[in-house]
């Protein structure tokens, strides 16, 4: 939890000196380190099989593909409430 609520305060300082990509860049590579080495460490650590790789490489551009869709739609909704309503959040 103090983790948690001191994540504000390290963002305030750390967007002083780097571009907000380079910070989620950054983030993702510290995450991503850990959780391997907790994989290694505790024996859980698979390999992905080479038959996988084609699922894995569908499943990147579809992601992107999705994203990009999902940010046009709210690009060409006009007002706050218009989105939320194309959401079903309010009516």
């Amino acid at each position: 939890m103090c983790f948690w609520a001191f994540s504000f305060i390290w963002y305030k300082l750390a967007y002083r000196y780097l571009e907000p990509m380079a910070l989620i860049f950054f983030r993702l590579v510290v995450a991503s380190v850990f959780v391997t080495l907790i994989l290694v460490l505790s024996g859980k650590f698979e390999k992905i099989q080479k038959k996988d790789y084609r699922v894995f490489l569908l499943l990147v551009f579809l992601v992107q593909f999705c994203w990009n869709i999902h940010k046009l739609r709210w690009r060409f909704i006009g007002s706050d409430r218009e989105k939320f309503q194309a959401y079903g959040l309010v009516s």
